[in-house]
């Protein structure tokens, strides 16, 4: 299996339509409503959605919502800070149209689903159904008896789905990986997501590893987010998951 190389991807690919820091909202919501994206904004009940986040990660907010038919959903934004820059918007902005298109090009039983995308409370939103479960370490640290093996076996299935088509995810770690109602574990968060999928390309990012989840090489800074990498962070995540 070849590694994914995304400095090498530009040169052989033809570009089409490309989203920078630099594109207003409304121009990054039409490149993702224009390559398939669903915009479901009219689908959320905005009045039943938490008030302040009831989970969060390195830089995204999560609130509990529920969907006007009444699926109960997760609302996740990107953080912003009072300090927030318009250059730093930007940015953010990109990032979230980054994730939204990456996930919404997934569909497997070990992937959660990408339901489509909001404006919520001033920003970009993505949102999915909700898992009652929670995060895996979590769930392991309260269900003693919980199959680890079989836990473990859904985590490889939905990563060899994402190299299947050639997506790297590029943060899998116990916490990107949810269990629902009936105990299916399930990959999430995709920001850091690699793929050979040039229909809509993004300017570079700097992106942070998951020191602890990291290859070498990606701490080092001496390669890229690859397939490999991937592997490494699921052998780490089979380890603390043991």
């Amino acid at each position: 299996m070849s590694f994914l190389k995304p400095s090498n991807w530009k040169s052989s690919q033809r570009r089409k339509s490309i989203i920078s820091s630099k594109l207003d909202e409304s121009k990054v919501l039409e490149l993702l409503t224009g390559n398939g994206c669903r915009d479901i904004t009219d689908e959320i009940d905005v009045s039943r959605c938490t008030q302040y986040p009831v989970n969060n990660g390195g830089f995204g907010d999560i609130y509990e919502g529920k969907l006007r038919d009444g699926t109960k959903a997760a609302v996740k934004c990107l953080r912003i800070f009072e300090s927030t820059t318009d250059k730093r918007t930007g940015e953010n902005l990109k990032l979230a149209a980054r994730e939204i298109y990456a996930w919404s090009r997934c569909e497997h039983e070990n992937i959660v689903p990408f339901l489509g995308f909001t404006f919520f409370r001033g920003q970009i939103a993505m949102i999915s159904p909700w898992m009652e479960n929670g995060p895996l370490p979590q769930y392991i640290q309260r269900n003693k008896k919980a199959d680890r093996f079989q836990l473990c076996t859904q985590i490889t299935g939905g990563l060899k789905y994402l190299h299947n088509i050639q997506m790297v995810h590029g943060d899998l770690k116990g916490g990107n990986v949810l269990i629902s109602s009936n105990g299916i574990a399930k990959l999430i968060d995709f920001g850091n997501t690699e793929s050979n999928d040039r229909s809509l390309e993004f300017t570079p990012a700097h992106i942070t590893p998951t020191p602890r989840w990291a290859a070498p090489e990606l701490l080092q800074e001496t390669g890229a987010y690859s397939f490999a990498a991937d592997i490494y962070a699921l052998g780490m995540t089979f380890l603390v998951s043991s």
